[in-house]
């Protein structure tokens, strides 16, 4: 791998970790299709997300694993599916 791949992977990595943490502290503003009006425990969905957007932040770091894709795909799809018991 050169230096170019490495720097962007470890950039996006970076800002991956970043925003996970913001949303596990609590900023649900950041989390995609956010309504306020439908959750019921806020803080639970903050880390429910922020937790798979941190594990996000661990694939990004080891582009090289075989199961890499399969790994991203779950869990970008994971949280899609379990938000929805913070909902009313």
């Amino acid at each position: 791998m050169n230096f170019a791949v490495s720097a962007v992977l470890l950039f996006s990595a970076a800002t991956t970790a970043l925003f996970g943490w913001a949303v596990y502290r609590g900023d649900t503003s950041l989390v995609a299709g956010y309504d306020s009006d439908r959750v019921n425990d806020e803080a639970g969905l903050a880390r429910f997300v922020g937790r798979w957007v941190l594990s996000a932040f661990v694939t990004t770091t080891l582009p090289l694993v075989g199961g890499y894709v399969a790994f991203t795909l779950a869990i970008t799809g994971w949280p899609v599916v379990g938000t929805r018991r913070f909902e009313d």
